[in-house]
Order: structure tokens, then C-alpha cells, then sequence
């Protein structure tokens, strides 16, 4: 596979040369995408494969096991594979070829989490089969990654639901506060309702009272 770690633009770079150029008689293609290898003089080592992969796809690049293939090379194999049969056969049960199990072994192994279980950050059966495309299918992802790496779900998932239970446990303590309060203000009420009756006789009382000085007045 070439690609190799270069710096361009005072920045760290993957230089990608097209492997399938020379078989078509041309001068191979190159492209450099921004990626982090790090200062590696002897045997660099890139740290973000999966940048560069879908740095490259988005450029119409591929990278193989075998090589990487530039945009035009990709645009001569469809060529070839359309000349060859206008009919396009859906196969029942397809299952992947070697280079594609290897494809997803690898990109797994940049994306998913062994020692978290789990896929990093919010990486997904179907969004590492959408980056590899090639005719990949995300059951396929699927099966490989639950047989060598563990099972589904991503960080971003177990955030959540981390960030679910502490909402939880919140809420429970601010109702908890909330009920104190309202049994607290209920007694308050109830003992203004006790205070209000006795206020009330009281005036009954005075009332009463003053309307019997009055009439022993008029008399």
C-alpha cells in the first residue's frame, strides 16, 4: 500500500501514490491528505487511518489491501465491469470476498474498542460499511465484528445513557426536596386555617357582643 508520511505545507501530510496507474501506461497520481503520524523518522505510524481513508473516498479514491487506486483508475475499472455485462446480478445470501473481510478487519480495528467493548465515539456497523463502500453491507460488518471484537453499541450510546441515569438520579433527589416542602407548606396552611377559625369565632364573639350593648342602649 502507498502511503507514506510526508510534511507540506508546514503541516503533517499521508502522500498517497496510486498503485494501478503504471498498469495503464500512466504516470502515477498522488495526492496528500492532512493526518497525524507523528515525529517517526525511522517507521512513521499513522494515528487516524480512518481520516485518510475518508479523506481519500471523498476524492474518489480507494485503498485495497493489495494497493491504493486512484480516481481514474476507479473510473477504468467501472468502465471494464460495465463493458463486460449491462446486468447487474443479485446473488441470495452474497457473502464477502477475502479483500473485503480484510477491508473491515481493518478499519475495525481503527474504530472499535476492545478493551471499552464498543465502537468509538458514534461509529456504527453501517457508517464503517458506508466508508469502505466497495460493496460492502453492514451485516457483513456485523458479523465479523461479533465473532472477532465484541458486541454493538458506541460511546457516544453509553454517554447517554450515563448521562440518563445522572439526570435520573437528580430529579429524584429535586422531588424528594419538592415533597418536604409541599407536606412543610401544607402544615404551614393547615395551622393559618386553624388561626384563621379562631379569628373568626373571636370576631363572632365581639360581634355578638357589641350588637347586645346596642340594644340595651336604645332602651
Amino acid at each position: 500500500m502507498t502511503i507514506t508520511a510526508a510534511y507540506k505545507d508546514g503541516r503533517e501530510q499521508a502522500k498517497c501514490v496510486c498503485d494501478e496507474c503504471k498498469d495503464h501506461g500512466l504516470k502515477p497520481n498522488e495526492v496528500f491528505v492532512t493526518c497525524m503520524h507523528g515525529d517517526r523518522k525511522a517507521k512513521p505510524e499513522f494515528q487516524n487511518n480512518k481520516t485518510i481513508i475518508q479523506k481519500l473516498h471523498k476524492l474518489g479514491w480507494k485503498i485495497y489491501p493489495k494497493g491504493v487506486v486512484c480516481d481514474v483508475c476507479m473510473a477504468k475499472r467501472k468502465e471494464k465491469k460495465v463493458s463486460k455485462t449491462n446486468v447487474t446480478k443479485i446473488e441470495p445470501n452474497r457473502q464477502p470476498s477475502r479483500e473485503q473481510k480484510r477491508d473491515i478487519m481493518l478499519m475495525l480495528q481503527d474504530v472499535y474498542s476492545i478493551d471499552k467493548q464498543c465502537y468509538t465515539k458514534s461509529e456504527t456497523d453501517k457508517t464503517v460499511a458506508d466508508a469502505l463502500e466497495n460493496g460492502i453491507m453492514w451485516g457483513w460488518v456485523k458479523t465479523i465484528r461479533e465473532d472477532m471484537f465484541g458486541p454493538d453499541g458506541n460511546e457516544d450510546d453509553q454517554l447517554s445513557v450515563g448521562e440518563a441515569h445522572l439526570w435520573v438520579d437528580r430529579t429524584d433527589t429535586h422531588i424528594a426536596d419538592l415533597e418536604t416542602k409541599i407536606k412543610s407548606f401544607e402544615k404551614q396552611v393547615a395551622d393559618m386555617n386553624r388561626t384563621l377559625a379562631n379569628i373568626q369565632a373571636c370576631r363572632k364573639e365581639v360581634k355578638g357582643f357589641l350588637d347586645t350593648i346596642q340594644k340595651l342602649a336604645k332602651q
